[in-house]
């Protein structure tokens, strides 16, 4: 009788997209999905960053040619506009946890190697660990769940990683949106430690890679990837989406 109960439910409240509402037997519809704007080549070998297609490149960004970043490679699946902003802000707002699983099988396309030549991809068989960022006791609480957790799991799922919280956030920090560049490392800036329940000197030589949802200045990534670096880890960062203009040739 399951199939009746669920297909008068069907008629009750049809399924639709939880990304544009439309109806339809999908989380997200096609049409939802062809507004999702992946990063692609080239891009800075190190922190992803897209190069102009059509522009003389090397293989690193400006900012990592100048600074010597906690962590050996960061990457983002894509572009935080269009359908790919408004499915992370249902998830992560409006608490549409069945997009968790759908968004975090996106990520899996970092680990791919390129079809053509240019920045490497995130090495899975190199990963001990994956560690979402985590969020602070009282916004846990209010919110129900860790959208950066729920990504997380999708991923560690589908490579085979176990999902472990090596970090603990220490202190309420203001929402990271909004903030002006320059305050943005001020407000993360020992908001993070190891987790209580691990041992630092296990974190020894481990690979981990953090997880976020976005990558907006990179602050909060590269401050969690600090701390373990400080620890003795290896560190990559992987993020959903990234706040960034396409290139025109993109565009």
């Amino acid at each position: 009788m399951h199939w009746l109960w669920r297909a008068s439910l069907d008629l009750l409240f049809p399924p639709r997209c939880l990304v544009c509402r439309q109806f339809g037997p999908e989380v997200i519809c096609e049409g939802c999905f062809g507004r999702v704007h992946p990063i692609q080549q080239p891009k800075c070998h190190v922190c992803g960053l897209p190069f102009d297609p059509l522009a003389k490149v090397e293989e690193l960004c400006a900012d990592c040619r100048a600074h010597n970043w906690p962590f050996v490679m960061g990457r983002a699946y894509g572009y935080y506009e269009g359908a790919l902003r408004e499915a992370i802000c249902r998830l992560k707002y409006d608490y549409k946890r069945p997009l968790g699983p759908i968004l975090g099988g996106l990520l899996v396309s970092c680990f791919e190697p390129a079809k053509e030549n240019g920045a490497p991809p995130l090495p899975a068989d190199s990963i001990d660990a994956i560690c979402p960022v985590p969020l602070h006791h009282v916004r846990l609480y209010q919110r129900g769940f860790n959208q950066s957790e729920a990504l997380a799991r999708a991923v560690g799922e589908s490579l085979g990683k176990p999902v472990e919280g090596l970090l603990a956030r220490t202190r309420m920090t203001e929402p990271q949106v909004g903030l002006p560049h320059n305050k943005r490392r001020e407000n993360v800036r020992g908001a993070f430690a190891v987790a209580e329940a691990v041992d630092p000197a296990s974190l020894q030589g481990r690979r981990v890679l953090v997880l976020d949802d976005v990558w907006t200045t990179g602050e909060t990534l590269r401050e969690c990837a600090r701390v373990l670096k400080r620890a003795g880890a290896q560190v990559y960062l992987l993020a959903l989406a990234r706040a960034i203009s396409r290139p025109i040739a993109e565009a």
